[in-house]
């Protein structure tokens, strides 16, 4: 395992697994984390992210640096009980004046895709309103007491909210952004569609924080920032696996959870090659394109590939148990019960001592486990070698 920065990962707290945690984790120090399938199983493994730039700055103090819309409102930092145990969240106490009341903050942005999410809790409200009020209609309404999203803006691509704990939601909206600063609103709202009321000026009438805005099509784990931009490292996995390159022949057993969707295109999830050496030889483990089925390939310089595939959808949602075997002359794997034909003119790469885990990016319209991780991001646990894929969706 290696990343160069902390980072966060949850856990659920309870057994009833209704609320989760966030947990502060070190530079270079695997993520351990649970997911449960659609099926209701659950798995343990350690998480993999690709990097990522938190550009929202005083991601959790939303009195310093960001700006009142009304002048008249109160903003309180550290009012109320984030899911690391911690004071993270902010008060917004709107004026008696009738309007819109939170904060903001400009962000430059690019021309790509972006997304913007954070957590918030109710005061008096129970609706959350944010926007990108450089993009027309760019905007979404969130329940902060069911976790369901409300009216959507047309400038909005995608927006999405869950129950991180049973009191707190989790929300984001995905936008395309240009080259330009873009002002971002986190705002109380008195119902779906109506962002528009009067307060009294010390009532909280939503708390919140853990603001973030960064690259990409769904959110990814927190990173927290104070007077400037965050950035937090790719993870990489990577498994000296000696006992595989024994007489060219082995086998591994995988659980596998990953996020319900029509894959576009092969979704690797273990690569087996050589320590040191270019991964031209190499068998590989990955959900099909279109029907989501297991399938394994191999390369051998000087030799025959295969190819082996169990016509099982892997990428359901639900919890799959596999196993791959090889040998010379023998390329097989397993999903579930359901067993893919024996490849028996192959051949089989020497010095397979190396395992890498492949994934560490979003599957687009995954859906599956309510985590701190919105996007699929790969999980993976070693004896028996696991991964995971999971949505916070």
């Amino acid at each position: 395992m290696a990343r160069s920065s902390v980072a966060h990962s949850d856990r659920y707290l309870t057994q009833a697994r209704t609320t989760r945690r966030l947990h502060l984790c070190g530079a270079g120090l695997p993520r351990v984390v649970e997911r449960k399938g659609l099926d209701g199983r659950v798995i343990v493994g350690f998480l993999l992210e690709g990097a990522a730039v938190n550009k929202c700055l005083q991601s959790r103090t939303l009195a310093t640096t960001w700006a009142k819309i009304d002048a008249g409102d109160t903003i309180t930092n550290a009012t109320a009980v984030g899911p690391d145990g911690s004071n993270s969240l902010c008060a917004i106490k709107g004026d008696a004046t009738d309007g819109l009341h939170g904060v903001s903050q400009a962000i430059t942005l690019t021309a790509a895709a972006w997304v913007v999410s954070g957590l918030a809790t109710v005061g008096n409200k129970t609706w959350l309103y944010v926007d990108d009020s450089t993009i027309a209609n760019c905007y979404g309404y969130y329940n902060l007491t069911t976790g369901v999203i409300g009216t959507k803006g047309a400038g909005a691509n995608v927006i999405g909210s869950k129950l991180f704990t049973p009191t707190l939601a989790r929300w984001w909206m995905t936008l395309t952004g240009t080259a330009a600063a873009h002002t971002i609103r986190v705002c109380a709202a008195h119902a779906d569609g109506d962002n528009d009321f009067s307060g009294d000026g010390s009532t909280a009438n939503v708390h919140a924080g853990d603001i973030q805005v960064a690259l990409g099509l769904y959110p990814s784990s927190r990173i927290v920032t104070v007077a400037s931009a965050v950035t937090r490292t790719s993870d990489a996995a990577i498994i000296w696996a000696n006992p595989y390159a024994t007489a060219q022949q082995g086998h591994m057993s995988i659980r596998v959870l990953i996020p319900a969707h029509t894959p576009a295109a092969a979704l690797g999830l273990f690569r087996l090659y050589t320590a040191g050496a270019a991964a031209t030889d190499h068998i590989t483990i990955s959900a099909a394109a279109t029907t989501g089925y297991l399938t394994v390939t191999s390369a051998c310089s000087g030799g025959d590939a295969g190819s082996s595939a169990a016509a099982l959808n892997i990428a359901d949602g639900k919890v799959h148990d596999l196993y791959v075997s090889w040998k010379p002359g023998c390329l097989v794997c397993w999903a579930d019960q359901v067993a893919g034909v024996p490849d028996t003119v192959v051949s089989i790469p020497a010095n397979l001592d190396t395992v890498e885990v492949m994934v560490s990016g979003a599957v687009v319209g995954g859906t599956g486990d309510t985590g701190e991780i919105d996007g699929p991001w790969p999980v993976f646990s070693p004896r028996p070698l696991r991964y995971v894929g999971h949505i916070w969706s």
